[in-house]
């Protein structure tokens, strides 16, 4: 974005008994308006049904979001 990344991230997929798991770690340092907020909400209603549709099993999230000074 910009030319700037928009985050640090590590992706971990590994594959057991015919089954893949991909772990997925992201951190960045942009700050994100007040409008942003209702958007991740939606998404957070959203995302794992549109996830199961395509087939995949959520068996964890862990989402963190912190207010910058």
């Amino acid at each position: 974005m910009g030319g700037q990344p928009w985050s640090t991230y590590v992706v971990t997929v590994s594959t057991q008994d015919s089954q893949t798991t991909i772990e997925y770690e992201y951190t960045t340092d942009r700050r994100f308006g007040l409008r942003r907020i209702p958007q991740q909400i939606v998404a957070r209603w959203y995302r794992d049904e549109a996830l199961r549709a395509q087939g995949y099993v959520i068996t964890g999230r862990d989402d963190q979001y912190g207010v910058g000074t």
